[in-house]
């Protein structure tokens, strides 16, 4: 449900984990899934050629992730909302990151969403993506005390 801390646990994760990852947000709303390779091409601090072919920028990706996860690191694309992406994004993410570890390119997507986007691996045409996700999490809502022990936490932190 909105207002349970998805967006907030999942940033204060990637935080955590330092200088282990190299951590990248997906804009929203999602590119056209063909565009995906050159948006995380340009958010991992590549430039794609205007017109470049598909194997031309998913070889500058993968050189751009070699570079990102140098010294052990693993770069990461935090996608929020993600029920809200495609069939076909999910699969061109996911091919994507097959690429990537193919290339030995440590390479991971953080999706974050409802319900509603877990129920949606379970349908037969992402029988591909299913063997793929590797954490799945359920938030619940905080109990009323639960939220005032967060609260005084968050508060001594400041």
């Amino acid at each position: 449900d909105a207002g349970t801390g998805r967006s907030m646990l999942a940033r204060e994760a990637l935080r955590r984990r330092g200088e282990r990852v190299a951590p990248v947000l997906f804009p929203d709303p999602a590119p056209p899934p063909a565009e995906l390779l050159a948006t995380l091409l340009v958010l991992y601090g590549g430039t794609p050629k205007l017109g470049a072919m598909a194997f031309a920028l998913t070889e500058r990706l993968m050189d751009m992730l070699a570079n990102a996860t140098a010294a052990g690191r693993v770069a990461v694309a935090l996608i929020d909302d993600a029920e809200r992406l495609t069939d076909e994004h999910l699969l061109e993410l996911q091919r994507i990151a097959d690429i990537a570890a193919q290339r030995q390119c440590p390479f991971e997507l953080l999706l974050v969403g409802t319900p509603r986007l877990l129920a949606r691996f379970d349908a037969p045409h992402m029988a591909l993506v299913r063997p793929r996700i590797s954490v799945r999490s359920t938030l619940a809502r905080f109990s009323p005390n639960d939220t005032r022990e967060y609260l005084q936490s968050t508060i001594q932190e400041i």
